[in-house]
This record gives C-alpha cells, sequence and structure tokens, in this order.
C-alpha cells in the first residue's frame, strides 16, 4: 500500500517531466535509506514503433523473432551518472 503520493508539474513538456521523473527523480527516491519501490504513473516517455517489410526480410532470411533478439540485446540501458 502506497504511503506518499507526488505529482510533478512545471513549465516544460510532459514528456520532459516524465523522462526527469524516470531518470532522475526514480534513482534518487530509491537511494533512500527504506523506500521499497517507486511507481510512477501517467509518464509519457519516449517510444520507437518499428514496421517490418515481410518482402525486405524474407529476402535477408530475417524472422520477426530475429529482430526482437537483436533489439533486447542491442538496447541497453546504463544507469545514469552519480551526482
Amino acid at each position: 500500500m502506497p504511503i506518499l503520493f507526488l505529482n510533478l508539474s512545471g513549465n516544460r513538456s510532459v514528456r520532459d517531466l516524465s523522462m526527469y521523473a524516470d531518470e532522475v527523480l526514480k534513482e534518487q527516491l530509491q537511494r533512500i535509506n527504506g523506500v521499497g519501490d517507486v511507481i510512477f504513473y501517467g509518464l509519457r516517455l519516449r517510444q520507437v514503433r518499428i514496421w517490418l517489410d515481410a518482402a525486405k526480410m524474407q529476402a535477408y532470411q530475417v524472422s520477426p523473432g530475429d529482430v526482437v533478439l537483436a533489439l533486447k540485446r542491442e538496447n541497453i540501458e546504463f544507469a545514469g551518472r552519480p551526482d
């Protein structure tokens, strides 16, 4: 059961505020002794949509599963620099 709710607002876009909350605030809140979990609702984070061309994939002998594995392998998140 949550014990604290916060609202974030400012003169930035919703996407900028979401990125700040996810990349900065979350890490700082998680470092506080006794914090079990930090969950954000309503974030609007960057997304990438990929449309696959079946003919080209067949020509290169690549399956949708191969694409998923490559994305998982190459999409690495690095921890931010400590302040």
